[in-house]
């Protein structure tokens, strides 16, 4: 049976379909890993070491979901400026220069569809 880029198997005759990414899932970060796989027609053992890989985007521990909306530009990644991601990162705006402190809680804007956002993060290219 084939394994489709998505983690998921089709069985017939009805074509269930079987979610194989939960039995990485339960593994723990170091943990041991050997899957058996069909390589150019023959089956070969595999073996590895599992290693939590961080998402891309932050995900809320209360949704389990990335936020809805994040900019993504030459590896720099924008996220709204959330009063709850404010209100969690205070500390470190208050180290902020006091411009970036006044823009912050500059009301109202300018334009209607003007946003705040966070750089959040920087990925190296």
């Amino acid at each position: 049976l084939a394994v489709d880029d998505r983690g998921i198997i089709s069985l017939p005759p009805h074509r269930l379909q079987v979610d194989l990414r939960g039995l990485w899932d339960v593994k723990e970060d170091g943990d041991s890993v050997t899957a058996r796989v069909l390589r150019e027609g023959r089956v070969v053992s595999l073996q590895g070491t599992t290693k939590r890989i961080s998402p891309l985007v932050p995900i809320s521990s209360a949704t389990m979901a990335p936020p809805r909306a994040y900019v993504l530009v030459g590896g720099l990644l924008f996220l709204p400026a959330s009063q709850a991601k404010v209100a969690a990162h205070q500390d470190r705006i208050n180290q902020a220069p006091t411009e970036t402190q006044v823009l912050l809680k500059a009301e109202p804007r300018q334009y209607l569809d003007e946003e705040f956002v966070l750089l959040w993060r920087i990925y190296p290219h």
